[in-house]
């Protein structure tokens, strides 16, 4: 896979069941596009902080992209609750945006 990094270990919040998989932090939605076309059959999976609970976030022996380097909120629209943002948008950077 060009560009992907080699396997890194992976968890989630809990910390239980780590994987390896290889990884990548795609900078725009093009490059991210371009990276789940390029990475096979297997397919490859988003992740954002590796909070999960149930540690869903990892492909053992796959892809995995990282998508914190996506993480710039859009518009928000506080008559309908609506807010566009890239989707590494961490909760608490959200809450931040919609509080202050």
């Amino acid at each position: 896979l060009a560009g992907w990094g080699p396997p890194v270990p992976l968890t989630g919040w809990g910390r239980t069941a780590p994987t390896a998989a290889r990884t990548l932090r795609p900078r725009s939605a093009e490059e991210a596009a371009r990276a789940v076309r390029g990475c096979g059959a297997r397919g490859a999976i988003a992740r954002g902080l590796g909070r999960a609970y149930g540690d869903a976030a990892q492909n053992a022996g796959g892809a995995v992209l990282d998508m914190t380097g996506l993480d710039r909120v859009h518009a928000v629209d506080a008559e309908q609750g609506l807010v566009v943002c890239d989707a590494g948008v961490s909760l608490h950077r959200l809450m931040r945006c919609l509080l202050y």
